[in-house]
């Protein structure tokens, strides 16, 4: 009893502590996206914050279940450990990523955003393409008003040439095009070179968002991700050596994530289009979005409780004898 009230802890404790850690990360990343040359750098913008605050829980709930995974691997314990996990992931998926979605949606609707109205300064070259951009004056995103600003624009081709016109802003404009997502071509630049390899939650969590809007079914296609990364508990004593069964967590929940999220990616298109023309998985279409990977979510699944049962016997066996 007493470990399973402690995984109840653990739970609340790395829940907590990671939705102000990853707020704070994304105020930060957020921020410096935001930040435009020659002017000051702001931080703690409400707007931000609570921008922040929704990302941050998304991404929490789809790392807790791994985080209390482990921590069952170093505070092992019996059947009411569990059934508290069982609880926890119900908790996680059934209560709090609802419940995120429509705090962050009534938000949306309630609070018009202001972030992507930005005013680029003058007095700097920026570069996008074969052409160098140099405003006179400030470049006021503010599309509703149409606003034209005088800009020197230098042609890199071999007989190019120095010319100035009016622009009006919009979020079409090459510079814009060429910064996203950062609000800065010349911040961008600087940053580039370590954001070269990078994983997001986004797919995940938009595939959650829709599914949770169409209804019950689709909602629990999309649950099938959670059931793979939950049924990772059974695994947690398949070997005798803890820094193993933490190894494959690890990796096991990399795989997971990763396969969720690539699964949207043009690389698998090919492959997910052909496989989803056969009749089964358009029938199942009907009740669940991508079919194929709420099949293939499941398997998994399926397979890791079943080793993880087996396992569980064969050392019951072995310790009777």
């Amino acid at each position: 009893m007493k470990k399973a009230l402690n995984l109840l802890l653990a739970y609340i404790l790395f829940l907590i502590l990671g939705i102000i850690v990853f707020t704070l990360f994304n105020i930060m990343n957020m921020s410096v996206q935001s930040f435009i040359a020659g002017r000051e750098i702001r931080f703690f913008i409400r707007e931000r914050i609570i921008i922040s605050f929704f990302k941050a829980s998304f991404v929490c709930i789809c790392l807790i279940c791994p985080c209390i995974t482990y921590y069952r691997i170093r505070h092992p314990g019996g059947i009411l450990q569990a059934v508290a996990y069982i609880i926890i992931c119900g908790v996680t998926w059934f209560i709090l990523f609802p419940c995120v979605h429509k705090l962050e949606y009534n938000y949306s609707q309630k609070f018009q955003s202001y972030e992507n109205e930005k005013i680029l300064s003058s007095g700097y070259f920026r570069k996008s393409g074969n052409k160098i951009y140099y405003f006179k004056n400030e470049f006021t995103e503010v599309y509703e008003n149409r606003k034209e600003t005088n800009v020197i624009i230098i042609d890199l081709d071999e007989d190019g040439k120095i010319s100035s016109r009016p622009i009006v802003n919009s979020p079409y404009f090459e510079l814009n095009r060429t910064a996203e997502p950062f609000s800065d071509v010349l911040i961008k630049q600087n940053f580039e070179e370590n954001r070269k390899v990078s994983f997001s939650f986004n797919n995940i969590i938009e595939y959650g968002r829709n599914a949770f809007n169409k209804g019950i079914t689709f909602y629990l296609g999309f649950i099938s991700m959670a059931l793979i990364v939950c049924s990772l508990y059974a695994m947690t004593g398949f070997f005798e050596w803890k820094l193993l069964n933490s190894c494959f967590l690890i990796v096991s929940t990399a795989f997971c994530y990763i396969l969720n999220s690539f699964y949207f990616s043009d690389i698998l298109s090919f492959i997910v289009n052909r496989l989803s023309s056969y009749r089964f998985i358009e029938l199942l279409a009907n009740y669940f979005d991508n079919p194929l990977l709420v099949i293939v979510n499941v398997f998994f699944a399926f397979l890791f409780i079943i080793m993880g049962l087996i396992r569980m016997i064969v050392k019951k066996h072995k310790a009777k004898n």
